[in-house]
């Protein structure tokens, strides 16, 4: 993915867009509904959901599972922007989970600790983050993507900027799950196309 680390974040040095470019930057800047620390490095091409006409937006956050972690403690692509505190599930499964350490020292993949273990989580899973512990859908449902790389700073309003409409490098974003696609488009937002380069 050729990830690199930005303080406790991530940040991709190659373009998230065909071409750098978006075609339509949404007015306003959206309020992140959720909290991350200082520094803390959001990647441009990360799917978010917009909400109108309070001017909020929710990060959606995703992990993809890889092979040599253990169901309490998977190894997922690096990049991922789970926190400590937050409640997640298995794409498909039937319980939510905590998060209660992410350890991201390795340069190939980032290790997320859970309050207990996921059965049956395997290599190629998704892991997204729950509405609740009794929930187990998307906290958030992406109709857009971020627009410019932002790195969290000190004040109270913090807001990033989003896209409508883009086309997305898939292989320079961090990986989207098929159920947020219909085809190559963004389900929400079929102005979002995910290609390869």
């Amino acid at each position: 993915m050729g990830l690199i680390n930005r303080g406790v974040g991530y940040s991709n040095p190659k373009p998230a867009f065909w071409r750098g470019e978006t075609n339509l930057v949404l007015p306003g800047g959206f309020k992140l509904l959720q909290t991350f620390p200082l520094k803390f490095v959001i990647p441009r091409g990360t799917l978010c959901q917009v909400n109108y006409p309070d001017l909020t937006a929710g990060i959606v956050k995703v992990a993809k599972v890889i092979a040599g972690g253990s169901i309490s403690a998977p190894r997922v692509v690096k990049g991922t922007l789970f926190q400590v505190g937050d409640v997640v599930f298995k794409e498909g499964g039937t319980t939510a989970k905590t998060v209660t350490a992410v350890d991201r020292k390795n340069s190939d993949y980032d290790v997320l600790t859970l309050d207990s273990g996921i059965s049956g989580l395997t290599a190629d899973d998704i892991i997204l983050e729950a509405e609740s512990m009794s929930s187990v859908t998307s906290k958030y449902t992406p109709n857009a993507v971020v627009e410019s790389t932002k790195e969290v700073g000190m004040e109270t309003d913090e807001t990033i900027s989003a896209t409508g409409r883009a086309t997305v490098l898939e292989g320079m974003a961090y990986p989207v799950p098929a159920s947020f696609k219909t085809g190559l488009f963004l389900t929400d937002n079929p102005n979002i196309l995910f290609i390869y380069q």
